[in-house]
């Protein structure tokens, strides 16, 4: 009856197990690209840095505009001062109303603009009954700033690097996306597996204690041996209690990360097949120096600090503007008079500020820009050389992690043979249930610890791919 009970149990979880979706390591990582909202935020990111470098783009080109006031109406008292001073009101009841084209363009390497325009206004006198025209139908403008701080010569510099930096750090998030889900599966899978052994140790433990039982009748154990299997049962069951608390709490955290949803039931796959491959330390050096988002990081940190330099010190002297205007205008009773026998239109101007005295503010600008480059700039050094170590002590951790994940697989088939041999050995009396409790812990520890060296395996792979943003294992670049 006992044996027909367990068989009934075992093809019950059997069919139970088969009714689940199986789940793999590289199935996770997919469904976490996808579909996670860390993936949406990532995206979302890329897009806002890719119209952010459109908007920077549209600045190079000629800006078209049309404005104008249609119209601009009037009908109040207004004071008109006289010429003895005196003030009198005077009843006005007109309307204005112009309309301009105009194209222009900013000079990068100068920091001037260029522009073009094209001018018509109308003038209406209600009270009089009178309409006049004025025309500008051509100026050419130029201002340019005299030793001013050039923004689009400085934003030509830097908004490719940002575009870049959002580029990378796209990809960046990606490989941390896989490295996050990877973390999570096998905290999950290391959950499954031990309730796996915990229900086949309780298991084992309720069918030793029944022989245990029966070899006390006859004299074959003493009562604390008997105890001793009791206790096991009991330790079994609880192992088995934590043991599904822990795979509740890791499969929430994996199905909440990788958006896989409430609903679907999963079995993990342990990933056991992975190839061996060999990092050049220098190429990944090499790689993280030139290649990863961090780099691209910090050469925008110069820059901007550099940016920020040059504007304290061009901001803090003399400020001066040059404008110049040459065109045709003209003015009439109607739109033709208007546009016919143009006059010249001319108009210069220099204007300039400068300070006289600030109290040392505008020096005490300078010197902090300075500062905070020279502190930009040690900075960097710092952190180029922390990653570069960071580099190395992934690699040789990385490699040393390809031998551990052997040594752990040997180990866990061999702890597993043992503790089968030792199950064998005790129920024929061979040995007592010190040695077997041993070989059941030896076998409980070969299987964590050889997934831990899977997990810690995998995490350094997708660690190494996120510090370089290179596949070593398919020698590319890792792209959009």
């Amino acid at each position: 009856m006992r044996t027909t009970a367990i068989i009934f149990l075992l093809i019950l979880v059997q069919s139970r197990v088969f009714a689940q979706e199986t789940l793999t390591l590289e199935q996770a990582i997919d469904r976490a690209l996808s579909k996670s909202i860390s993936y949406k935020k990532n995206k979302t990111a890329l897009e806002t840095s890719q119209w952010r470098y459109r908007e920077f783009q549209s600045y190079l080109k000629p800006q078209v505009k049309l404005s104008g006031n249609l119209p601009m109406y009037r009908k109040e008292s207004v004071p008109v001062f006289q010429e003895d001073g005196s003030i009198q009101f005077r009843n006005v009841h007109q309307s204005q109303n112009d309309i301009t084209l105009s194209v222009d363009q900013g000079i990068a390497a100068t920091g001037g603009r260029l522009s073009l325009s094209s001018v018509l206004n109308r003038a209406d006198n209600f009270d009089l009954r009178t309409s006049n025209y004025g025309s500008s139908p051509l100026i050419i403008g130029y201002d340019q700033p005299l030793s001013s701080f050039n923004e689009l010569k400085w934003a030509k510099k830097l908004e490719p690097v940002r575009y870049n930096e959002g580029m990378k750090e796209f990809v960046e998030e990606r490989e941390e996306i896989s490295l996050n889900t990877a973390r999570f599966f096998f905290d999950w899978m290391l959950a499954q597996v031990n309730l796996e052994m915990a229900n086949s140790n309780l298991s084992i433990a309720d069918t030793i204690l029944m022989i245990g039982e029966k070899k006390h009748v006859l004299g074959q154990i003493s009562k604390d041996d008997l105890l001793r299997l009791k206790l096991a049962v009991i330790y079994s069951r609880k192992a088995v209690a934590n043991a599904r608390l822990e795979i509740k709490s890791t499969s929430v955290r994996l199905r909440s990360y990788a958006g896989l949803g409430e609903s679907n039931g999963f079995v993990l796959s342990l990933p056991e097949e992975y190839n061996i491959f060999e990092v050049n330390v220098e190429d990944a050096r090499s790689m993280a120096m030139t290649n990863s988002q961090i780099a691209v990081e910090l050469n925008r940190r110069l820059l901007e600090a550099q940016q920020n330099s040059s504007k304290s010190k061009k901001e803090s002297g003399l400020n001066a503007n040059l404008s110049v205007k040459y065109g045709v205008t003209n003015v009439g009773d109607n739109i033709g008079d208007a546009y016919s026998n143009v006059q010249d239109l001319q108009t210069v101007s220099l204007g300039f500020s400068m300070p006289i005295i600030d109290w040392g503010r505008q020096k005490a600008k300078r010197k902090s820009a300075d500062a905070q480059l020279k502190l930009t700039q040690f900075s960097i050094v710092q952190e180029e050389e922390n990653l570069k170590q960071q580099v190395v002590a992934v690699i040789e951790q990385f490699e040393m992690l390809q031998e551990l994940v052997e040594y752990t697989r040997s180990a866990d088939k061999i702890s597993q043979n043992r503790f089968d041999i030792a199950t064998k050995r005790f129920m024929l009396g061979d040995i007592d249930i010190t040695d077997l409790n041993i070989a059941r812990d030896e076998k409980d520890q070969g299987k964590q610890d050889y997934i831990r060296a899977l997990r810690s395996y995998w995490e350094s792979y997708y660690l190494i791919r996120k510090l370089t943003l290179y596949d070593f294992e398919n020698n590319r670049k890792l792209t959009i």
